[in-house]
Formats: structure tokens, sequence, C-alpha cells
């Protein structure tokens, strides 16, 4: 009896497993052959989904599509070559036509220098300018100061510089400005005002250089507020405006400054940052006053340009790095009041 039973259940595991076994074997007859080189979808990371293609035959369209994109046209393997041979025969013929003109063309720019200073084989240094002054009527006298390096001044276009400001208590330059109705009197402003964390550094105040052209005689620093405090040290200069025919009125924009590469002014007993103006900038010892810039909305607001109106020195603009939304560009229409208004032209 037992082995009866035995015998049932082996014809019925058999009879349950045949049609599995033909359902299996039907499909995999339907299920098309694939080549030595074609992979099923999902079986290679190196196919997309949704494609059944010879491997070969992927890598080599893939390989034709990412030298496309780089430049390297594998259906026509000399294009780049001709299209630099091209380019190069455009940039002849413009200068073709600049000689022909003698003179520059607008689109055409060419480096003046400085040129890098070469260490040794393989390094070589170059400092950035960070502020320029042309004489209003001497193109030749031209006043540039560097990070960190001082002012220099050439009186030849160019062709050669002398150091003014090697005895100043800081080299770092943010703004140099020629006096528009006495050209021999130039004012520079300290600390770099770029917030670059790679070499700015903050200043002390401004210089006056009087005889700038001819034997220039530089001031003390000026840095004194109207209660005798120091207003600019901590700080960077970002722009000083002369008055168009008064050399006596500055406007001066002071903004934060960096204190150097990983360094940091926290716990420094800094000066508010703004819009400061003096009256006696040919005094012995100049004091400037903050300018209140209504709708700002703290003390301190780093002011980072100036421009004014040439005929109209009422007319000025300040351009604000705000917090709390106050900032933008305003303006003054009364600017040489005691007491100036400002209003915010934009946001």
């Amino acid at each position: 009896m037992k082995a009866v039973k035995i015998a049932l259940m082996f014809f019925l595991i058999i009879g349950l497993a045949a049609p599995l076994w033909w359902y299996i074997s039907v499909e995999s007859q339907n299920e098309p052959e694939l080549s030595e080189n074609e992979i099923r979808e999902g079986e290679d990371p190196d196919l997309p989904p949704g494609l059944k293609i010879g491997k070969e035959e992927y890598l080599r369209l893939r390989t034709e599509q990412v030298d496309r994109l780089r430049g390297f046209d594998t259906a026509q393997p000399d294009s780049r070559s001709r299209a630099i041979r091209k380019m190069e025969e455009s940039e002849r013929e413009l200068a073709d036509r600049r000689g022909s003109a003698n003179q520059p063309d607008a689109a055409m720019w060419q480096p003046l220098g400085p040129a890098p200073i070469p260490v040794n084989a393989s390094t070589s240094y170059s400092g950035r300018v960070s502020s320029i002054a042309v004489h209003p009527t001497n193109p030749n006298i031209v006043y540039v100061g560097a990070a960190q390096g001082g002012l220099y001044r050439s009186l030849n276009g160019g062709a050669s510089w002398t150091p003014l400001m090697d005895s100043a208590l800081s080299l770092a330059i943010g703004a140099v400005v020629i006096s528009p109705s006495d050209p021999t009197t130039v004012f520079v402003g300290t600390g770099e005002a770029g917030l670059c964390g790679s070499g700015c550094f903050i200043g002390v105040g401004l210089y006056r250089i009087t005889n700038a052209d001819t034997n220039p005689v530089l001031s003390p620093v000026l840095n004194q507020g109207t209660s005798g405090n120091d207003v600019f040290s901590g700080r960077a200069i970002s722009e000083i405006i002369v008055h168009p025919t008064n050399p006596n009125i500055l406007f001066v924009a002071s903004t934060s400054g960096v204190a150097g590469i990983g360094s940091t002014t926290t716990g420094f007993n800094l000066p508010d940052a703004g819009l400061y103006r003096t009256t006696n900038a040919l005094a012995a010892t100049p004091t400037f006053e903050k300018l209140a810039i209504q709708g700002t909305t703290a003390a301190s607001r780093s002011v980072i340009d100036l421009a004014i109106e040439p005929d109209n020195p009422n007319r000025l603009v300040a351009a604000v790095i705000g917090g709390s939304g106050d900032g933008g560009v305003y303006l003054s229409t009364d600017a040489l009041n005691a007491a100036p208004t400002f209003t915010r032209t934009l946001t």
C-alpha cells in the first residue's frame, strides 16, 4: 500500500511539471537568438536601457559621439586642423587690415604688461593692478596702484615706472584719483575692496601726494574723523571722488576688507564702513565725516563704488552692499549740503 502511494505522488509531480517545462521550451524557441556581440537589455551596464544592439557597434558609435564633442570628427578626421587653419588665415587678414590702416582694430586687445617675472625654469609671478589714473591732459603721465605693491608713476606712457609710496604704512592700494582742477595732486586709498581671500589686505586710510608729476611729496596717512577717531584703519577704500573744481572736497567710499590670506578682522575694533566726506583735504590733517545714507538700516554698510555728475557735483550715486534688503544704488541731488539726502534708485 505504501509503495502505491509513492508511485501516485511521483506521477502527480510529473504531471504538474510537464506543462511548465513545455512553456519554457516554447518561449525559448520563440526568443530571437543574439549574436556573439549582442547583449540583452539590462545585462550590461555599458548599454542604455531600452536598446538591443551589438556591443561593439554601440561602443563605436559612442566613441564617435564623444570625439565630436571634443572637436574631433571621425567622419572627417582633418576637420579640426582645417578649422584652425581657417582661423589663422582670418587673424592674418585682420592683422593686414590693421597694418594697412595704421591703427588698431577696435575688436583687438593687446596685452601691455606687466610681464611675468621668472623665478626658475617652471615658475613665474605677476601682480595685479588694482587701480589706475591717467593725467587729464597728458596721457603719458599715469599712476598705477598695485595689490600689496604700492603706487607707481610713469611719465613716459609706461616705458618706465617709479615707486611713490614705499614708505607708506600700507602698500595695498584700493583707489587712485587725480584732482581734476590740480593734476599735480593725487589721492590714494589703501586697502583692496575685492574681498578676495588670496592676497587682498585691509588698509589704513588715504594718502595725498603733492607735486606728483615732478618731485612728489607723500603726506602722512589721512584717516581722522571729526571726533579725532580713526575712521578708515581696518577697512578698504573702494573709490575716491574729488570735487571737479575744489580739491579740498573729497567723497570716499569704504568697505569691509580681508586681513590677508587665511586671516580675519574678527575681534578688531573696526570703524563703520560707508560714505565719508572731507572739505579740507589739502589741510595738514584733514577730517572726514560719515554721511548717512537714508534707507540703509545699519551704521556700517560697505559702499563699493561712487560717481558724480561732472558738471553738477551735487548729484552723486553710491553703490551699497546691503543687509536686510537695503542694498542697491542710492542717489543724492544735494551731496554738498551739510546733511545730504539719498534715495534708493536701484535695488
